[in-house]
This record gives structure tokens, C-alpha cells and sequence, in this order.
């Protein structure tokens, strides 16, 4: 019965977002306007919702903060929509690219203004929101534990909102003449029905409900945010599509979908389900191969309004409107100032502010570091490491430092930000990881006079030939011994239900996992434990974000009784932290020391790649390093990579303990741990007390 109530509750996580930006796309399109801004406008109110929580923090009791933020992403998801409106209604422009602009100018404004105010991309907060429990609701036999324990008062802002918008748009004048506007605009202007007014409220409704929709979606997810919804946005118009262009039908459609997301999310959880053995992806694909089954059937007995995404013409021009109209001129120099007023804050702050993070700014720099699309100087994790040892140096020695970031994931773009940082007049480029293995072996041909450190990788041709010339260093670590570390820990403080949760199958995440499996056999074996006696749920999530499918996973591990999980992901790991503090599980950081970011974690498995990156960057500017064309990795001997003890929450294993184990793996005492490269598969992996269930 507790997988039942832990189902519904990760429904409520899905849908309710979900539906709540799903009735904001229904109000634009029933009035006639298509907005497919939603993603951007979510982004837009997220961002200025945590920064309302940042602000309230000690000022306003919890859930009041977390009201007014909803309220104040509202407000700032309408504004945005404006944009939308006066391009749609009054200069007629194609929706399709109206919206399309708005989305991908949401998230660049978002990381530009957190830089400035925070010095950092991604803008952190702390939860205080999460009820355990709701007095005497929550003890309700059934419901209680489904709707009023380990809940959000989101969730209950989301039904009253549905409840009121479905009675405006059927049972009011207002609704009425709304849907008449989606119909039939002349018909509507014929009995004396403003359409550019209704269109304006339409989505003006649906910018305030995206914009909540953005910061409720955040909440329960992470407790950072990185100008990111996952595409919530998007999937909220399909939720519109399916439920027909009706509350109810969208309430219905949320949930539908909302089900088979925590499902394909949870499902290694759920014991009936995991031993199917059906491979993730699967699982992963229903809700979508579902949703298109059923769009299918629906789409012969489609319900959109008829005149959606068609400009209306009420017979003035748009110059004339502007100037007779002063609702069209409020609008403008509104817009127009409140766009002069966050520019000149912005750069006061900027410029009076002197950020520890050493925000990127101006055309070049003698060091560079070449970022892949998705990666971010302050992922709290392995890129904040290498930046880190960038400003060192870079502190130390009175350089110049910039970071280039390509603009997608294509082979061009990649290569094209080598040719950036080099017209910057780089002396030297410290390039990100293995993403970059296929860029790096082209450029190396063609960029030859400056030297290149690629981190966690070996240039690699399209073909798979392995080569690294002489003006390219290739920088490894020892992942594995960290890992090692971190699952010996964990077996030694008590914990016999492990889990490991890397992002993606990339060699440094592989190498944690295996070294995390080998040192909890290690530990089990000193302590005599027989086989079985310690387990370890192990999965790659497919994403380095914090998203709702991975809170669902973490969570249906804990409740089903795993202790602790090692979580290899960067920004996937707040996920898994909210699931923590939800279900009293701990958590092993990665990269850097987490313990900073939730109680629930107890160490951390460092590498110092920024040290690394400084230690090599000084010896080539002392001249101890003259040329590349080998491939160093850094280990425990070199003092590279280890647990975050200083900070850590340890109640039994000990200092002690931990410098004996060090010592056997500096000195080779301890050696031959698994890497990415000893298995092909995980279920090659030989243990002698520990079983693997891998989560495929």
C-alpha cells in the first residue's frame, strides 16, 4: 500500500505543474493567440521566483514566501506574455516565431541578470516549503498520506486554480465571450466583443499561470535553478492538445500523463516492476508513446478553437492604434522602462560588485576554458572545479581568463569554440572533458602554436584512432580510487543498501561507480559479511539536471529501503538530495564538497581537478613542462582525489580509519580497482560479498 501512496504523490510532483501552465495555454489559444512561450515564460518566472525566495529568506515565514514568490512569478510570467501579445495581436506577427524568440531570450536574460546579482549562472535557494505532515489531515486514513503528508501547498493553489478557472471560462460572460474570440473573432466583433482586448486577457492568463507554473515546478524538483524547466514547457501544450482544449480534459490529461512519468521514473523502485528486467528506456518511452497513441485517436475529433493562431484585423493600423490607444501606449513605455530600469540596475551591481567566481567577461584572455553546450562554470561540481583552479592561477599570476562555450552539441560548434578562444589570442586552453575528444583531435592539427590540457579525455578521431600531438597534454584522474573511498565509507559507517546514481555513462562517472562497488566489497570483506549482506542499486539517470524523474527515482529507492546514494550527476544530485530529505536517506557528493548543499550529505568524493589544472598550468610557465603528447592521471599518491572529511557527517567511521585506507591506496597497497575500461558491461563485474542489481 506505501508504493501506492508513494505513486500518487509523485503524480502530484508531474501534473500539477503541468496542468497549471496547461490552463494558461488554454485561455491564449481559446481567445485566439497560440503561445508556444510557455517554456520561456516558465524559465522567466522560475528565476524570478527563487530570487523572491533569496530576498524573503528570514523576512517572511516559510510557506508565506513561498506564496508570495508564486505570486511574484505570476506577475513576471504576465509582463513577459505582453511580448508575445502586442507581437501576436497588434503587429500580426507569425505566433510560431513570437513565441520561438521569447524562448530562447528567457533562459540567455536569466543566466545574464543571476551573473549579475549572483556572480554564479545558477541561482540557489532553501526549501522551507515541504510539509511532512498537515495536522489532523494528514492522519486521514488514505488520504492523508497520499494529499497531506510530504506535500507542498502548491498542490492545493494548483486545484483551487483549476476549480476557479474552469468555472470563469464556462459558467461567466467573460469565458464566454473569450471562446467566441477563438471561434469566431468577426462573428465576436459583430455583437460588439473587443477581440484585441479578450485576446490580450487570454494571454495575459496564461502568462500569469506559466509563470507560477515555472517556480512550482522548481520547488518540490531542486533547491537551485539553472534557466532550466526541462521542457515542461512544451510538454504542457501537448497536456493541452490531449486534453481537447478543456479544464477538464486538461485535468484529466495531466494526470494521465503525470501517472506514467512517475511510473517510467520510479519503476526500479517498485519491486514488481523492476524484476521485469525491461530496460529503462522503455519505460522511459511509454508516457510518449502513449500520449502520441492517444493524440492520434483524438486528433479526428479535434476541439481547437477554429480561428487559433490567426491574426485578427480590427481595421486600424498599427501606428494609428499606438497613437489613439493608451492601453497600447502604457504598454510600449512600460515595457520600454522597465527594460532601461533591471539594464541600469543591473549594471551598477555589475560593476560595483566583485564576484569570487570571476564571472567571464570581455573579448579574450591568455587562459582559456572551452565549455561544452550544456556545461556551467557553477554546476557546483566538476566545471566549478576547473574554474576554480583557473581563477587560482589566475589570482596568483595576474592573467587573463575566459570561458568559451560552443553552441551546441554538433562536431562543428565544438571545434568553432577552439577557433574562438584562439582569435582571443589564448596562450593556453584548458578544455573541458571527453566531450571534446573528436574537436580536440581536429584543432590540434590546425591550432599548433598554443598549448592545449584536455581534462578526462584522449583526442579521438570520428574512426576511434587515439592520438595526442605535442602540443596537446592530456589531465586524468583517479576517479575510481575516489569512488573506492566513498563505498568503504559507506559500508564502514553501517550502511549495507547502497545506490549509485551517475548522470551518464561517461569513463569519469563509470569510474566512481566502479571504484564506489569495489570499496564496499573491500569493507565488507574486513568486516566478515556474507554475500548479500550488502546491495547496490546502480543506474545512470541520462541527464546531469535536476528534474522530477530524478527525485521520483531516488525516492522509490529510499522508500524501499535503500540507506544511502552515491549521486555522480553535477546539478542532478539537488534532485536526489530533496528525495533524502523527504525519505531520511543520506547521500555521498561528488566532485567537490557538497555538504553544504542538504544535512543528508555525509562526504563527498573530491578529485581536485582545479588543483591539477593550476599544478600543470604552473609548471608550464615555469618551463618544467615544455611539451605535451602523453596523457597524465592524477591519483591519491599525488593527493588528487579522496572523501571531503573536514566536513563530513560521519558517526562511526573515523578520521583514523580513513587515513589507513588512504595510505594503502597511495602506496599501491591497494590497487588494480575496476575503471571504465576493466568491464565492458556491469554484469561482468566480479564481487565476492556485494550484489549488484543494476537498473539498466
Amino acid at each position: 500500500m506505501n508504493g501506492v501512496y508513494f505513486i500518487i504523490q509523485q503524480t502530484i510532483f508531474f501534473f500539477i505543474p503541468l496542468m497549471i501552465v496547461s490552463l494558461g495555454g488554454l485561455y491564449s489559444e481559446r481567445s485566439g493567440v497560440s503561445n508556444i512561450a510557455l517554456e520561456g515564460i516558465m524559465i522567466l518566472g522560475a528565476f524570478v521566483g527563487t530570487l523572491t525566495i533569496n530576498f524573503l529568506e528570514g523576512v517572511v515565514p516559510g510557506q508565506w514566501a513561498y506564496i508570495i514568490a508564486i505570486l511574484t512569478a505570476a506577475v513576471s510570467g504576465l509582463l513577459y506574455s505582453m511580448l508575445h501579445a502586442w507581437a501576436s495581436i497588434r503587429l500580426k506577427a507569425d505566433q510560431t516565431i513570437s513565441g520561438t524568440a521569447l524562448n530562447l531570450f528567457a533562459p540567455a536574460f536569466c543566466i545574464f541578470m543571476a551573473r549579475n546579482i549572483y556572480g554564479t549562472q545558477q541561482v540557489d535557494f532553501t526549501d522551507a516549503f515541504r510539509i511532512e505532515s498537515i495536522p489532523v489531515l494528514g492522519d486521514i486514513p488514505v488520504i492523508g498520506k497520499c494529499f497531506f503528508t510530504n506535500c507542498y501547498i502548491s498542490t492545493f493553489i494548483g486545484i483551487a486554480v483549476l476549480i476557479i478557472l474552469a468555472v470563469l471560462l464556462n459558467r461567466t460572460p467573460f469565458g464566454l465571450r473569450l471562446k467566441a474570440c477563438g471561434e469566431n473573432p468577426d462573428s465576436a466583433a459583430g455583437v460588439g466583443i473587443n477581440v484585441v482586448d479578450m485576446r490580450y486577457k487570454g494571454v495575459a492568463m496564461s502568462g500569469l499561470l506559466a509563470g507560477a507554473g515555472g517556480i512550482i515546478f522548481i520547488v518540490p524538483t531542486s533547491t537551485n535553478f539553472a534557466a532550466t524547466v526541462s521542457g515542461y514547457g512544451f510538454l504542457a501544450l501537448a497536456v493541452l492538445i490531449l486534453g481537447q482544449w478543456k479544464p477538464a480534459g486538461i485535468l484529466a490529461a495531466s494526470v494521465f500523463f503525470g501517472i506514467l512519468k512517475a511510473i517510467s521514473s520510479a519503476y526500479s523502485g517498485i519491486p514488481f516492476l523492476a524484476q521485469l528486467n525491461i530496460p529503462s528506456e522503455v519505460y522511459k518511452m511509454i508516457p510518449y508513446v502513449l500520449t502520441l497513441i492517444v493524440l492520434t485517436i483524438s486528433s479526428q475529433k479535434s476541439l481547437a478553437p477554429k480561428a487559433v493562431g490567426k491574426p485578427y484585423d480590427d481595421g486600424t493600423g498599427v501606428l494609428k492604434n499606438f497613437k489613439n490607444n493608451k492601453k497600447s501606449r502604457i504598454l510600449a513605455w512600460g515595457v520600454l522602462a522597465a527594460f532601461i530600469i533591471i539594464s541600469l540596475v543591473m549594471s551598477y551591481r555589475s560593476s560595483a560588485r566583485n564576484s569570487s567566481r570571476g564571472v567571464s567577461h570581455g573579448y579574450g584572455a591568455q587562459v582559456a576554458l572551452i565549455l561544452g553546450a550544456a556545461e556551467n562554470v557553477d554546476d557546483k561540481s566538476f566545471i566549478q572545479s576547473e574554474w576554480d583552479g583557473i581563477l587560482e592561477y589566475s589570482n596568483k599570476y595576474g592573467v587573463t581568463k575566459k570561458y568559451y562555450q560552443a553552441q551546441d552539441k554538433s562536431d562543428k560548434a565544438q571545434e568553432d569554440v577552439f577557433d574562438l578562444a584562439a582569435k582571443g589570442n589564448a596562450e593556453v586552453m584548458v578544455v573541458s572533458s571527453q566531450l571534446f575528444e573528436k574537436a580536440t583531435y581536429e584543432k590540434q592539427k590546425t591550432i599548433t602554436d598554443i598549448p592545449i590540457l584536455l581534462i578526462d579525455g584522449i583526442p579521438t578521431s570520428k574512426t576511434g584512432e587515439k592520438a595526442i600531438n605535442d602540443n596537446v597534454l592530456c589531465l586524468g584522474f583517479a576517479e575510481q580510487q575516489a569512488g573506492f573511498l566513498a563505498g568503504y565509507a559507506a559500508v564502514m559507517e553501517g550502511y549495507r543498501n547502497l545506490g549509485f546514481a551517475g548522470g551518464m555513462a561517461v569513463p569519469a562517472v563509470t569510474k566512481y561507480g566502479y571504484g564506489f562497488i569495489s570499496g564496499a566489497d573491500y569493507a565488507a570483506k574486513e568486516l566478515g559479511l556474507k554475500r548479500g549482506d550488502v546491495e547496490i542499486m546502480f543506474t545512470y539517470a541520462g541527464t546531469f539536471i535536476a528534474t522530477p524523474e530524478v527525485l521520483a527515482m531516488a525516492s522509490s529507492w529510499y522508500l524501499n529501503g535503500t540507506e544511502i546514494i552515491f549521486a555522480c550527476g553535477g546539478g542532478m544530485n539537488n534532485a536526489i538530495m530533496k528525495a533524502a530529505e523527504s525519505y531520511k536517506g543520506k547521500v555521498i557528493g561528488v566532485d567537490n564538497d557538497q555538504s553544504g548543499e542538504s544535512p543528508t550529505v555525509i562526504t563527498s568524493a573530491i578529485k581536485k581537478v582545479g588543483y591539477g589544472i593550476c599544478t600543470v598550468l604552473e609548471k608550464m610557465r615555469s618551463g618544467e613542462i615544455t611539451k605535451g603528447g602523453e596523457s597524465k592521471q592524477l591519483t591519491a599518491a599525488d593527493g588528487a582525489v579522496g572523501l571531503s572529511m573536514e566536513t563530513s557527517r560521519f558517526r562511526q567511521f573515523s578520521q583514523e580509519q580513513y587515513d589507513r585506507i588512504y595510505s594503502m591506496l597511495a602506496n599501491g597497497e591497494i590497487k588494480n580497482i575496476p575503471d571504465d575500461t576493466t568491464y565492458k558491461n556491469l554484469s561482468d563485474f566480479q564481487t565476492g560479498i556485494v550484489e549488484i542489481k543494476e537498473i539498466r
